[in-house]
């Protein structure tokens, strides 16, 4: 983000997040005009974080302060599941349903989990009520424990247990397809994971529980 002026930040708050719904745009064309799309809830998240770490850096800090909580507003507005978690994608406005058929992409992938987890502590951190994002922090982190960390081997499972069929669940990762519980492919390291508890440890002092 240039010194002198918005710069990226001016990308970002001006032609990529929807000044109504505060969703962020996934694909632009080469003179910076939105697509129409699903969002991408990873890195909506994501978005919101990076945004914070800018602070102090520019002059740009108001602006900064109000993106970032509507960008994560979105995310929970949009994307939160029903039950736990968050979808992969989803449309950045209401109807999220057409004709009785969902439009979002419903499976709970690993990375997106804990940049949610990432977004939410780190937007809790300069928003003047704290306690709802704390509140949707603490569930998110129970999720994750609950359905994606191997507590026997260690290490998170690419997709989260509540994706396989309901009797499939009953047995635990031991019975769950391959697909769901593999640790690591050509897209999944343990960056995203690693970073966001390092980010917990670093903000909250301990691990949280």
């Amino acid at each position: 983000i240039a010194a002198s002026g918005p710069g990226t930040l001016s990308l970002i708050a001006d032609r990529m997040v929807n000044p109504t719904t505060g969703s962020m745009h996934f694909f632009v064309t080469a003179d910076w005009r939105p697509v129409p799309h699903l969002i991408r809830v990873g890195y909506q998240a994501h978005s919101a974080y990076r945004l914070l770490l800018a602070l102090g850096l520019t002059s740009h800090d108001a602006l900064i302060r109000r993106m970032a909580p509507r960008i994560m507003d979105s995310a929970i507005r949009y994307a939160k599941a029903d039950t736990e978690g968050y979808y992969y994608a989803a449309p950045g406005a209401f109807p999220v349903v057409l004709h009785d058929h969902q439009i979002r992409a419903h499976r709970r992938v690993w990375w997106v989990q804990m940049e949610a987890l990432k977004g939410l502590l780190a937007v809790s951190r300069i928003v003047e009520d704290p306690a709802p994002y704390l509140q949707l922090f603490e569930e998110q982190w129970r999720y994750i424990r609950k359905l994606f960390l191997d507590e026997r081997f260690g290490g998170m499972y690419m997709y989260g247990l509540d994706n396989a069929r309901v009797w499939q669940r009953k047995f635990g990762a031991r019975l769950a397809p391959a697909a769901l519980t593999q640790k690591g492919d050509v897209w999944k390291d343990a960056s995203h994971e690693g970073r966001a508890l390092l980010y917990c440890i670093e903000t909250l002092g301990t691990p949280p529980d």
